[in-house]
């Protein structure tokens, strides 16, 4: 990796994306141009956010990376502060969700599929993926040439 001042997000990043294993804090540091105390400080929290792992005496190894981490710790902070932030949630789910019945019943042709709405989010939620850009463009297509679904 370049000797260029850098965050430790665009390492970790970097590092991920060329698969290559972490070295240790001192040479983190280094490279990246910070302190080890500032280095230990924005760790912990890669590590609360999920992007890495640290095991004492062992090292630390980058993890696969989930929205989740991140977006429960922003809800949490953000309930403490706001309990509203629970309705407006709520409110996004419920948006997202309707948009998404019609695309995800086309995703399956020739498949039994879940007649309701919680059915089908309780199998989206076990599946965990999205539409492809080209899958998305056909749904689309299939969507305004049948406007009942």
């Amino acid at each position: 990796m370049e000797k260029t001042k850098a965050s430790l997000l665009d390492y970790l990043a970097e590092a991920a994306e060329k698969r290559q294993p972490l070295p240790s804090i001192p040479e983190i540091g280094r490279q990246i141009g910070i302190s080890t105390s500032s280095l230990r400080e924005q760790l912990e929290v890669a590590r609360q956010l999920g992007v890495v792992e640290i095991r004492p005496k062992t090292g630390m190894s980058l993890r696969d990376f989930s929205l989740t981490p991140a977006l429960m710790l922003g809800l949490d902070y953000s309930q403490k502060i706001d309990p509203l932030t629970f309705d407006q949630l709520s409110d996004l789910r419920k948006n997202l969700e309707s948009v998404y019945w019609p695309e995800a019943r086309l995703c399956s042709p020739g498949k039994r599929f879940p007649r309701s709405r919680p059915s089908l989010f309780r199998l989206i939620r076990k599946l965990r993926i999205l539409p492809s850009k080209s899958q998305r463009k056909s749904i689309a297509a299939s969507i305004l040439e049948s406007s009942s679904i």
